[in-house]
């Protein structure tokens, strides 16, 4: 597995802690979920933990969540920084017209 795969599911993973929502992910499989910690970038967990689940690259890259409300709102960051530490590591930028400003 390529080290940028690993990068860009670790940011997928975090996505579920990065919200206040109340949803679960169910793909790709979060690393652990810690009430207390959740607030914090990254849900509280090192960005170099082991056990990253590999992201496809190319072709569809499925973010699966399960809402427990009726409608909801959320934010896919990815970073092909080693070790994405803050939302400066991420930006805005893309190749069609659907990335729009995190914040």
């Amino acid at each position: 597995m390529a080290p940028l795969q690993f990068f860009l599911i670790s940011i997928v993973v975090f996505i579920s802690t990065l919200c206040s929502a109340h949803f679960t992910q169910s793909y790709p499989p979060p690393r652990a979920l810690d009430i207390e910690k959740e607030v914090n970038f990254c849900g509280g967990y090192p960005v170099n933990a082991s056990g990253r689940h590999p992201f496809p690259l190319s072709g569809p890259a499925p973010v699966i969540i399960d809402s427990h409300h009726k409608s909801a709102q959320i934010a896919v960051l990815l970073s092909t920084n080693p070790d994405p530490s803050s939302f400066a590591d991420f930006n805005t930028s893309g190749k069609t017209n659907y990335v729009k400003p995190y914040g």
